[in-house]
């Protein structure tokens, strides 16, 4: 799976609002019933969380994540490094424990 892919994956899921879209960043709101999938597209192309929710941020997790808005103890973090390039997405889970948004960067 390309990066191209999975964003186009993430497009195709359940979701509740699509905030922005660029070349290579896509930001989206997805209900938490159903995040699922979306997860289960993350957990194949990226492998294990960089950052797993519940954990504080490594210095270099807030490298990764600081020019799309960081990455907090609450929130999660992938990772995979391609040729010389990096390639994550962010979960940010809201407030109400409802809608999650999840943001994929290249």
């Amino acid at each position: 799976m390309t990066w191209d892919e999975l964003a186009a994956a993430v497009r195709e899921a359940k979701l509740v609002e699509m905030r922005g879209q660029k070349e290579k960043y896509l930001e989206v709101v997805v209900a938490v019933a159903d995040l699922a999938p979306v997860t289960d597209l993350f957990n194949t192309y990226f492998g294990a969380p960089f950052k797993a929710m519940g954990q504080r941020p490594s210095p270099e997790a807030d490298l990764y994540a600081g020019p799309f808005g960081g990455v907090q103890t609450g929130q999660m973090l992938y990772i995979r490094k391609v040729e010389n390039l990096v390639h994550g997405a962010l979960l940010w889970p809201w407030g109400d424990g409802n809608s999650v948004t999840v943001k994929i960067f290249c």
